[in-house]
Order: structure tokens, then C-alpha cells, then sequence
């Protein structure tokens, strides 16, 4: 086994621990709502949309209004000391509109566009999530349970076997592929081709999504998911393919997707053709069980 080869490894695993336990990443989600179209009260009153516990929130803040897949937000008087903002600056309503938002009611931008709105209410912030039409707001807490909770990830041991050459073979024409989620909607991406590579006297093929300048995005699910490995599948990302078509899949840099942690995140399933019919033991294994 190269040392320089498990040196990086290692390198990488660190970095990958350090995400999982900053305070505004996944483990840090607090909660997840769907909206009602119409008022969505929030505040620390039970019977609200949207729960804040805590005694410096009052019973409620405001409310969110979801209307035409759009949001408005509108405050009530809050108190002293609690500190309310949102950023970036959204739009205002002077005067109402079409769909029913009032007067001084901003309207909120969701993550399925460029930059997304994040409101601040005390340690808490919160934004507007759309997931195929599906309306929600998630909210991130540094206090959170799930983060307090967090022992640190858990691997298999290196295996440089689990390193291997793949091809890239590319499609005439990127094409779109249907990846399934959580939630049991889906939504399209595009792949520019499929990875294949041999194990055990086996060929085996994978199909990239999310694909960037840099780097590539893999899916994938196998044999050991449900018994040492997350059940919904692990992420792996990849380097585009050399000049003479070629890259290696690194399984040993496999990782769990957030929803491994959290109950608060709708991640992506292994689209079809994604599942492979063997054991892929390396990378990141099942999450530890909190306590």
C-alpha cells in the first residue's frame, strides 16, 4: 500500500470529520417543515407551523404565507434583545399582490435558486426549501441534538484493492437521468456517460451526476447497504477522466449522505442502474447509533 496513497486518505477523512461536526452543516439541522398554502404561523407556541422552544421567543413571531409556490414573510412585534434579520435583503410588498402577500410582507428566495434567503431568529436561522414543487422551511440550530449527539463517522479499515481504474465512456449527448429522493419524488440531472470497471473478474458500471469542471458526482448503492453501510446508498466523488479516457474510483473515499445523520435533509438515492451487485467494503461505514 502506497504510504503516500493512505496519507491522503487519511488527510481526507479528517476534513470529512470536520464538516460533519461544524455548526452550519447538516448535523446542525434542527427541524424540517412542509407548508400549508396560506398562513403558517411560527414561534414558540406548539399549535404553530413552525416551533421555536425557548423562553426569550413569544408564542408567535410571525408568519410565513405560501402562496403560488411563493413565500412572504411578515413579522409580529418581537422582543427585546432577540435579534431578527434576514439576508440577504429580500423584496418588500408595498402594496400586496396578485397572490394574496400583504403590504410589508418580504418575499423569500428558496434554495432552488442562486443565492437563498436565510432568516435569523436568535441561534437559529432558517430558509425556504423547494423540492420539486414541495414547499418547506429547514432550520439549522448550533445547539442542535443530533450534533451534540455525533461520536464521529466510522470506516472501514484502507483497502487500496478498493481503488480502482475505471473507463469513461461517454454518451453521444449528455442525458437526463431521473434521480429518485428520499421523499419519494425525483428530480433530473444530467450524465455525461457511464464509469466502468472490473472486479473480481466482473465488469461493473456506474452512472455520474452532478458533474463540474473538477470533479464528477457518483450515487451508488451495493450490496453491504442496510447491514454495514447507510441503507439509502453513499456518496463518492470523482476526478474527470485523463486524456486517454481514464480515472480511478477511490471507494475507499466513500461517504454517507446527510440523511445518514439527520432526519431534517431529503437526499438523493442511487439512480437505476447505480446499485452494484457485489460489496463495496471501504469507505464510511453505517453511522454510529446516538445515545
Amino acid at each position: 500500500m502506497s504510504t503516500s496513497w493512505q496519507a491522503g486518505l487519511l488527510e481526507w477523512r479528517e476534513a470529512r470529520e470536520a464538516s460533519l461536526v461544524d455548526p452550519a452543516g447538516y448535523l446542525a439541522l434542527s427541524d424540517l417543515v412542509w407548508l400549508s398554502e396560506g398562513d403558517n404561523t411560527f414561534g414558540s407556541d406548539p399549535e404553530g407551523t413552525l416551533v421555536f422552544t425557548g423562553d426569550e421567543i413569544p408564542d408567535r413571531l410571525g408568519v410565513l404565507r405560501l402562496s403560488g409556490g411563493r413565500v412572504g414573510l411578515r413579522w409580529d412585534d418581537s422582543p427585546q434583545g432577540l435579534q431578527l434579520n434576514v439576508t440577504p435583503f429580500p423584496a418588500l410588498v408595498d402594496e400586496g399582490d396578485e397572490l394574496g402577500h400583504v403590504a410589508g410582507s418580504f418575499l423569500l428566495t428558496s434554495d432552488a435558486g442562486e443565492e437563498v434567503n436565510r432568516v435569523t431568529v436568535g441561534r437559529r436561522t432558517f430558509w425556504v426549501i423547494d423540492r420539486a414543487g414541495k414547499i418547506g422551511v429547514r432550520v439549522r440550530d448550533p445547539e442542535s441534538e443530533v450534533l451534540g449527539n455525533f461520536r464521529g463517522a466510522e470506516w472501514f479499515e484502507p483497502d487500496a484493492s478498493w481503488r480502482v481504474r475505471a473507463r469513461f465512456i461517454p454518451h453521444a449527448e449528455a442525458r437526463q437521468v431521473e434521480v429518485p429522493n428520499i421523499l419519494g419524488t425525483s428530480y433530473d440531472d444530467l450524465s455525461p456517460g457511464v464509469l466502468q470497471f472490473e472486479r473480481g473478474g466482473q465488469t461493473y458500471q456506474l452512472q455520474p451526476t452532478g458533474v463540474s469542471q473538477d470533479e464528477m458526482m457518483l450515487i451508488f448503492g451495493d450490496s453491504t447497504n442496510g447491514r454495514t453501510t447507510y441503507g439509502g446508498g453513499r456518496f463518492l466523488k470523482v476526478p474527470p477522466p485523463d486524456r486517454g479516457g481514464e480515472l480511478w474510483l477511490d471507494f475507499n473515499r466513500a461517504y454517507n449522505p446527510p440523511c445518514a445523520f439527520s432526519p431534517f435533509t431529503t437526499c438523493p438515492l442511487p439512480p437505476e442502474g447505480n446499485r452494484l451487485d457485489v460489496r463495496v467494503p471501504a469507505g464510511e461505514r453505517a453511522p454510529p447509533s446516538y445515545e
